[in-house]
């Protein structure tokens, strides 16, 4: 944040403000700036977040303008009309192309989505014309193989920002790429799900070979197989709240790696919470059924990929 100029007024509310708008209507950017982040940090209210943020674009501070309003995103999407708009069009700006997407639903009028989408579009276009970059961008995620842990992230969020047409091919070297983390391949297709796309995509997932629709997939993990396990859980009485926390947050990241295609392997939710009990207490089920066993090979799977991604 520019910290230039710092104007030396009282710690007051109201002469803050009255002196921001002085500056503001004289396109005093910098001055009002610093007027309005004091009178901000005396009252950290949504409608001067929404101002200091058009101010830190209006100086060509995008990222910092889009940090700013992190602090209210919720409120930026729910207000659905120019708030919202003015969120979007800096999530654009600064390149979150899908993310603006996916966040369309939240403008209330049908000509403010067809603006913005015609303006996405032009933006995507405008950064695809750059095509030594976009091909340097998608050797990147042959990379990730190799990558370490903070590099592989680095990575995702980098492909997360590229134009969907972008997305979609790198999308599909990481699906097919055996190698690529589990993990990898569900944040990049859950990042995509709520934008309905047209297409069907090889997907190389545990060692088969599948078919994924992007149309259907579900938008998280939290799939009907998963809100059975958990309510199960939910529903026992363990002593240890520690211990609870810590099987909430594998079943978490089990469900993560097995999305899309949970349901189809968590066929007996309590057969999977059950071994999943057994393990954190040291033990094997005594049973040797055809269910448990196949819960306890695909657990084992699970359990391999995690330890990969804490190497």
């Amino acid at each position: 944040m520019p910290k230039d100029n710092v104007i030396k007024f009282p710690k007051n509310f109201e002469t803050l403000i009255d002196q921001g708008n002085h500056f503001f209507d004289e396109s005093k950017w910098h001055q009002a700036y610093e007027c309005y982040y004091q009178a901000y940090e005396l009252r950290p209210v949504f409608s001067l977040n929404y101002l200091l943020s058009v101010l830190l674009s209006k100086m060509g501070e995008i990222d910092e303008a889009l940090a700013l309003t992190k602090e209210y995103s919720e409120e930026y999407l729910q207000h659905g009309s120019e708030c919202t708009f003015y969120y979007l069009q800096l999530l654009v700006r600064h390149r979150d192309f899908i993310l603006a997407r996916r966040d369309l639903k939240n403008l209330r009028s049908a000509k403010l989505v067809n603006v913005l989408t015609a303006y996405i579009q032009m933006q995507e276009q405008k950064m695809m014309r750059h095509e030594v970059q976009m091909q340097t961008k998608l050797r990147q995620v042959y990379t990730l193989v190799n990558a370490t842990p903070a590099e592989q992230l680095h990575i995702i969020a980098e492909i997360k920002r590229l134009p969907l047409a972008v997305y979609l091919q790198a999308l599909t070297v990481v699906l097919q790429n055996d190698w690529i983390n589990p993990l990898y391949k569900s944040e990049l297709l859950s990042y995509i799900a709520p934008l309905d796309v047209k297409q069907k995509l090889a997907f190389n997932w545990f060692g088969q070979v599948k078919t994924v629709d992007l149309a259907t997939l579900p938008s998280d993990f939290r799939v009907m197989s998963y809100q059975t396990v958990w309510t199960h859980l939910t529903n026992m009485a363990l002593d240890d709240p520690i211990i609870l926390l810590q099987i909430q947050q594998e079943l978490d990241l089990q469900f993560i790696l097995l999305y899309p295609f949970a349901d189809e392997v968590v066929q007996a939710p309590a057969v999977w919470l059950d071994e999943l009990l057994l393990k954190y207490e040291g033990q094997t089920a005594d049973t040797g059924d055809k269910p448990h066993l196949q819960v306890r090979r695909w657990q084992d799977k699970i359990d391999a990929y995690i330890a990969e991604l804490n190497m």
